[in-house]
């Protein structure tokens, strides 16, 4: 058996489109992703068709869900969730903020953020630090305005703004 779609190294702004693109179907749709990094985002061998992939923790918008998915990209909505030990009704916004999350990190790498081991046992400790880190990472001026674009879930100026990147 050989694999159809490979891992992505990086994100071109193609792809970005398509993953926002993607995104804004499912959301049209009243479907969330939840679980949006790059580790769930791969290319089509034959294609190099862009696939937002693993939807398990999917749900229905306006759905109140325990937290599912990966911390280190989690918009604060969902980690202040964790951290209160409280169920979330995720957003569509959540998923794009994922995705910047996600994409600052490919950029920048993740100096400061402890990635989370599944055998850790204190998943709200590790959710406070990752929130602490994303209190003081991507704050400039453009994250801020891509952010802000992102939680008003604006997919064409999110495509916009990204452009101006490449």
């Amino acid at each position: 058996m050989e694999p159809v779609c490979d891992k992505i190294d990086y994100y071109e702004k193609n792809n970005l489109d398509r993953i926002i693109d993607t995104l804004q179907q499912a959301h049209s749709k009243g479907i969330l992703h939840r679980d949006l990094r790059k580790c769930n985002i791969l290319k089509d061998r034959d294609s190099r068709t862009i696939r937002v992939v693993d939807w398990g923790y999917a749900v229905d918008v306006h759905t109140s869900q325990p937290f599912a998915g990966g911390l280190d990209c989690a918009s604060d909505l969902a980690l202040k969730s964790v951290i209160e030990r409280r169920s979330i009704v995720y957003q569509k916004s959540d998923d794009l903020v994922s995705l910047l999350r996600s994409f600052y990190l490919t950029l920048h790498g993740c100096n400061g953020l402890d990635i989370f081991a599944f055998g850790n046992k204190d998943f709200q400790g590790h959710a406070e630090k990752t929130m602490a880190f994303w209190k003081s990472h991507g704050q400039s001026e453009l994250w801020q305005e891509l952010f802000q674009l992102a939680e008003s879930c604006d997919y064409q100026g999110l495509k916009n703004k990204i452009a101006e990147l490449y």
